[in-house]
């Protein structure tokens, strides 16, 4: 069953704050922070316009402060202490960068301990309300005490439940017992004499009753200091308590986180492998693409290529045939020439053998001519010379057809006859 909230605080209650130390706070720009603080009370989530701040202590991750404060408390049930840590060396912060971390305490936790100093170490957490994009780290030592200046006097509950000792009745010396002072029945002795009923002011308990405030101090020191280490040691198990739920609760968040981040992981991988595999197929889609394009692009230019490689094949077919062409007319016109010149041979030689032929044909006309004016008897004549002079140049020349008329010539010339 769940403990009733404390009632509302009277008017004045105060919540008395010293500020010990730091330890192990996380560094700032590279360095170590100036550590400063603000303190401030909230009352259901409404900061209060009083706040206090502390001296910055410079350049380390453990400052000391030992400082302390005292900030008004309108409702305990409702209020919450707020101390957050500022690096004050940072020359220009933005918004939030130079927060270090925060403590928040609700009060209505010291509400059964009020009056009593109690010190605990804090974590310092990340901020709830002040977003950053570094974690905050280390431990923040405070003293504390809820003060309700009206009910300063009331005893505690413990010592309402037990009396004092300086509250015990007078001694039977000072108003003496009726009970006391009646005879036994058994034994018929005399009344005690006087003197025996002083005798109680001499015990132990005379000193409570000549100084009942010194016993009722005493007593009450002694119960403020059972309260205050019952008070201490009930905080102590609450903090304990709060600190085991918050590592819990921390531990859930930590798994739920690590669950969430696996998932994703899983998710991004997932993402990731599809968007390699639809960077891949758009790759091989491009590939086939340029591939067509390039073929396309290709088309025409070896079509050209092909094109000026006809041409190319023409044109020195061209030149070949006209080569063959310039060759045979060449070889025609050689041809030509040599038989013309052949002709031209042919008809020298048919001149000159005309020619001779005429020559010849002139002799043998001279030699018959000669010969007809020959003597028949075979006398030599000066024409029979002439004749034998013509066949000489016959023979010489070797003209065919003339073998006749030599050997006639020659029968002649010696005077005999021809044969016929």
């Amino acid at each position: 069953m769940a403990s009733p909230a404390p009632a509302a605080l009277p008017e004045g209650a105060s919540i008395y704050v010293k500020v010990v130390q730091g330890k192990d706070l996380r560094n700032h720009l590279g360095k170590e922070p100036t550590v400063s603080m603000l303190l401030r009370v909230s009352v259901a989530g409404q900061a209060q316009t009083e706040v206090c701040n502390s001296a910055p202590v410079p350049a380390g991750n453990s400052p000391k402060w030992n400082q302390e404060f005292k900030l008004p408390v309108p409702d305990a049930t409702k209020s919450q202490l707020e101390v957050t840590l500022w690096d004050e060396s940072d020359p220009a912060p933005e918004k939030y960068s130079h927060f270090l971390g925060e403590v928040l305490l609700n009060l209505a936790k010291l509400a059964p301990y009020k009056g009593h100093y109690i010190e605990q170490v804090f974590h310092i957490k990340q901020g709830k309300t002040i977003p950053t994009a570094e974690q905050a780290t280390g431990s923040l030592t405070l003293g504390l005490r809820l003060d309700i200046p009206d009910e300063a006097a009331a005893p505690t509950p413990a010592a309402a439940a037990t009396p004092p000792p300086a509250a015990a009745p007078t001694p039977p010396a000072a108003v003496p017992s009726p009970v006391a002072a009646a005879p036994a029945p058994a034994a018929a002795a005399p009344p005690s004499p006087p003197a025996p009923a002083a005798a109680p002011a001499q015990s132990p308990p005379a000193p409570s009753i000549t100084s009942p405030k010194s016993g009722l101090a005493a007593w009450q020191a002694s119960a403020a200091g059972q309260a205050s280490a019952k008070a201490k040691a009930m905080v102590s198990r609450d903090i304990e308590g709060e600190k085991k739920a918050e590592e819990e609760a921390a531990l859930r968040v930590s798994q739920e986180a690590e669950m969430k981040a696996a998932e994703s992981k899983a998710k991004a991988e997932e993402l990731a492998r599809q968007e390699v595999e639809a960077i891949t197929m758009q790759a091989e889609h491009d590939a086939q693409a340029k591939m067509l394009h390039e073929r396309e692009s290709a088309q025409p230019q070896q079509q050209a290529k092909d094109d000026e490689e006809a041409r190319r094949v023409h044109a020195a077919e061209q030149q070949r045939i006209e080569a063959l062409h310039a060759d045979a007319v060449k070889a025609a016109q050689d041809k030509a020439a040599e038989e013309a010149r052949a002709t031209s041979e042919a008809l020298h030689a048919a001149k000159a053998h005309a020619e001779r032929e005429a020559a010849q044909s002139s002799t043998l006309a001279a030699a018959e001519k000669a010969m007809s004016a020959a003597s028949p008897t075979g006398a030599a004549t000066p024409a029979l010379a002439a004749a034998r002079v013509v066949i000489a140049v016959i023979e010489a020349q070797g003209v065919p057809g003339m073998d006749g008329l030599v050997a006639k010539v020659a029968v002649e010339g010696r005077g005999g006859t021809p044969a016929a």
